[in-house]
C-alpha cells in the first residue's frame, strides 16, 4: 500500500533519517529469549501443555456426563 519512491533523496524525504537520535535496542521478553534460545524444548513443552489441557477437559466433560446421567 504504501511503496518508498527510490528516486526522491534523502534530504527531500518526507520523514528523514535524524542521525542524532539514540540508537534504541528492544529487549525481548523472557518467554521470547527462551524460545529462541531453545526452540526444540520450548516446542516439545508447548506440545506436552497442549495435550495435558485437552485430556483434562475432555475427561473433565466425560466425568460431568457420567455422574450427571448414569
Amino acid at each position: 500500500m504504501f511503496t518508498e519512491d527510490k528516486n526522491i533523496p534523502k534530504s527531500e524525504s518526507h520523514f528523514p533519517e535524524d542521525p542524532s537520535a539514540a540508537n534504541i535496542t528492544v529487549k525481548r521478553s523472557f518467554i521470547k529469549e527462551f524460545y529462541y534460545r531453545n526452540k526444540r524444548e520450548a516446542d516439545y513443552i508447548f506440545t506436552i501443555v497442549l495435550i495435558l489441557t485437552t485430556l483434562i477437559t475432555v475427561s473433565f466433560s466425560v466425568y460431568i456426563v457420567i455422574v450427571k446421567y448414569f
